[in-house]
């Protein structure tokens, strides 16, 4: 019973986690999460930096 339950823990974990990086999450006026790196445009990057999708987070890369 108890092996039951914290599979169903993981699991409802597991999926939240999911539906929190595939859906359109907006933080603070970025968009942090992406699965591609068109999903990134609207991230903020300094000069000279592209941003990039990386394990799913918007990452600024050098040109």
């Amino acid at each position: 019973m108890v092996k039951i339950l914290k599979f169903a823990d993981a699991l409802i974990i597991f999926l939240s986690l999911i539906v929190l990086v595939t859906s359109n999450v907006i933080l603070i006026t970025d968009r942090v999460f992406c699965l591609t790196s068109k999903d990134c445009r609207c991230h903020k990057c300094f000069a000279r930096e592209v941003p990039k999708c990386f394990l799913f987070m918007c990452v600024c890369y050098r040109i």
